[in-house]
């Protein structure tokens, strides 16, 4: 486009008229073309018919204007796919741990293997972006998840609080199942059973809900989520029962009703506790026993430790490193070796029972651990079909249902059962 004609200086040649008889003057020497020009070309020459036409803008800069948008709209565009978060989530693959290494022991004598290693797995969990997201569609050890179901309805903050309350029950479970197994005596204390989870569709659904506390069924104390297992165990499938429940979210408690005031609202001075009433069904695998519908872990745990116990586990949260922690505590403080020269990866939420309950990212877990090298990965039982068929030929692989079960398959394997014999005193 040429410049606005406003902004062109003109520039008009004439010649002036000769007298008869004179000589005529020296034509006029032509005025230097612009700078960028050729003289006399088509660019800043004159138009047909003589009319001036205006300087053009050189290529080389309208190009170098083009090449500065285009530059500009793909870093845009990278950026974008780098920080943007969508509404996906990624679990893969995370690293084994050296457990041994971050449990202290005070108090009695120790006894840390030289060789061997028992390892707990873990999955990272991140939100995606456009880039992960990609890879996570092409990488078949990533599984790509929706918000919803990855963060379990909850948001950030509240699945974090959550997880970060699990970590915590699976080092104090793991201590007291590990400890008790070799004879001490422990005690467990709480206030309350809190809610992790509400099974859709259960008893419990729309009732209660992730982080209220149970502290009370048919008017008897719950401190502990064993004793509202307990409390269910006694309950009759089809007869409504009673529960007594703080409301609680991700910021604290939430207070109810003033005292008194109706609708649920408890009659004593704690307005926090409601009364609420379930009716619970038949299990299905035991149609005798009634089913609530909700997964709860013991709230502000505390145990009477005869001895001081302490784990690190830095930045990891969740409950899969339980059945890790307690099988590495057994073999420090005794003289026998778990492992032998073997890495052991494991993976399992330990219960308060000694049972071993079922994790999530199991084939993920299964990448980490044949990167890391060891040569077994122990399992919850409920996960070792998925387990073997993600290791193949790669790794061994063995489902246990509870501590005991895994305690004995890995003295058996590594040849030295002297530590059942210290469980079994």
């Amino acid at each position: 486009m040429l410049p606005n004609p406003e902004h062109v200086p003109e520039v008009t040649v004439t010649t002036p008229s000769v007298p008869a008889g004179a000589e005529p003057s020296p034509e006029p020497r032509p005025l230097p073309a612009p700078a960028g020009e050729a003289a006399g070309g088509a660019a800043g020459g004159d138009a047909p018919g003589g009319a001036p036409q205006a300087a053009t803008r050189p290529r080389s800069h309208r190009r170098a204007i083009g090449l500065a948008v285009v530059a500009v709209l793909v870093i845009g565009a990278v950026t974008a796919a780098a920080f943007v978060r969508l509404p996906y989530y990624l679990l893969a693959p995370g690293a084994l741990r050296p457990t041994e290494a971050a449990i202290a022991i005070s108090g009695v004598p120790v006894y840390p293997g030289d060789d061997g290693e028992i390892g707990y797995i873990t999955a990272t969990f991140s939100q995606a972006r456009p880039l992960s997201l990609v890879r996570g569609w092409l990488d078949g050890d990533i599984e790509v998840l929706d918000a919803d179901v990855a963060l379990g309805g909850l948001s950030r903050d509240e699945n974090r609080q959550v997880n970060v309350q699990l970590m915590d029950n699976a080092k104090a479970t793991a201590t007291f199942v590990a400890l008790q197994a070799l004879g001490y005596d422990v005690e467990i204390f709480g206030s309350g059973a809190g809610i992790t989870q509400v099974v859709e569709g259960s008893p419990a659904d729309g009732v209660l809900a992730p982080g209220d506390i149970v502290v009370s069924v048919d008017g008897e104390p719950v401190t502990t989520s064993g004793e509202l297992t307990d409390a269910m165990a006694g309950a009759v499938p089809g007869e409504a029962i009673v529960l007594g429940v703080e409301r609680h979210s991700a910021d604290g408690p939430v207070v109810g009703p003033p005292a008194g005031t109706g609708d649920g609202a408890p009659d004593g001075p704690d307005a926090r506790v409601e009364s609420v009433t379930v009716i619970p069904v038949a299990r299905t695998d035991d149609p005798d026993r009634a089913l609530l519908g909700v997964v709860s872990v013991t709230t502000d745990i505390t145990y009477g430790f005869p001895f001081e116990v302490d784990i690190e586990s830095g930045s990891v949260i969740g409950p899969s490193a339980g059945l890790a922690f307690a099988l590495a505590m057994v073999d420090l403080l005794t003289p026998g070796s778990l492992t032998g020269d073997d890495v052991v990866a494991v993976t399992g939420r330990i219960l308060p029972d000694g049972n071993v309950a079922r994790v999530g990212g199991v084939p993920q877990k299964v990448a980490a651990a044949i990167a890391s090298g060891a040569q077994v990965f122990v399992v919850p039982v409920v996960d070792v079909e998925v387990a073997r068929e993600r290791a193949g030929d790669d790794l061994e692989v063995i489902g246990v249902e509870s501590f005991e079960e895994a305690l004995v398959a890995l003295a058996e394997r590594s040849g030295d059962t002297s530590v059942l014999d210290a469980v079994a005193a």
